[in-house]
This record gives C-alpha cells, structure tokens and sequence, in this order.
C-alpha cells in the first residue's frame, strides 16, 4: 500500500502526475463510499417493500380485495395480487420408486430423464392440478404471493 507522502515522493513537485493520482484517488473513494452508502439504503428499502408488501396482502385479503386503482402523490397505479405455485421434487426423488410410479401414472413419462428440469417437473405438475388432480404429499408446494403494480 502506498501512502500519499510515498505518492507525493514519487514525483517531482513541479510535474502535474501527482496531483492527478490524488486527485483520482480521492474521487474513487468519494464513488466507492458513495456506492457502498446506496447499497445500504437499498437493502433498507428492499426489506421495507417487502414488508410493506405483505402487510398490504394481509389487508386486501382481510377485505377480500383483489385489485384495486389507486391515485398517490399525483400518479395512478393498479395494484393486483399475483400467486404463483412452484412444485418440486423430494430430494432424491429421481430414483424413489413411488415417485417416478406416480409421474408415469399421470402420464409424465415423456419428461422423465436422467434428471428432471424443476420447471418441467412444476409444469407438469400444474397441468395435473388443472386437471382436478392430486398431487402426493411427498412433492414440495410452494407459493409465492405479492402484488403487481402497473402505472398509468
């Protein structure tokens, strides 16, 4: 690491090098703080949408709301609840008997490889609960619920 008295003897006083090494320094950690400032403000504001978030899905549920149109601070926004389901297979699902017996079953023989993409697999297994079909206990649901914002 060099100092900026090593900097300055590196130079000689009358030639311009050493101001703009400094200056350069300077400037780079004025724009490191700076980044590392907004990266702390957005982790803050992500954390605060996210709860921001589902505290209004508790509300529109609460009033059984499913979309609404809404003007604030002189623009309009659509807000809407979105779902969205996620299937996914036990761990060593691939080579558990009553697994692959039930894909083969439901007709998910043509997916069956090696290795099963987790989106093919949740597809699949979204066109089965379409269907009227129940999906076994021992494949992993997940949901995911928030909330769309269109502008205008």
């Amino acid at each position: 690491m060099t100092t900026e008295e090593e900097i300055h003897s590196l130079f000689p006083e009358d030639e311009i090098s050493q101001e703009v090494v400094l200056a350069r320094a300077k400037a780079y950690l004025d724009a490191r703080r700076a980044k590392e400032a907004a990266e702390v403000d957005l982790s803050n504001l992500t954390k605060s949408l996210t709860e921001a978030e589902a505290a209004l899905i508790l509300a529109m549920d609460g009033a059984d709301v499913k979309g609404l149109k809404i003007e604030h601070r002189g623009e309009v926004a659509a807000l809407s609840q979105m779902r969205s389901v996620y299937f996914s297979l036990p761990p060593g699902g691939i080579s558990d008997a009553n697994v692959l017996a039930w894909i083969t079953d439901n007709g998910g023989k043509d997916i069956m490889k090696p290795a099963i993409h987790h989106a093919t697999f949740s597809s699949f297994c979204k066109e089965l609960v379409d269907q009227g079909k129940v999906i076994p206990p021992m494949i992993k649901v997940a949901e995911r619920r928030g909330i769309q914002l269109r502008k205008g």
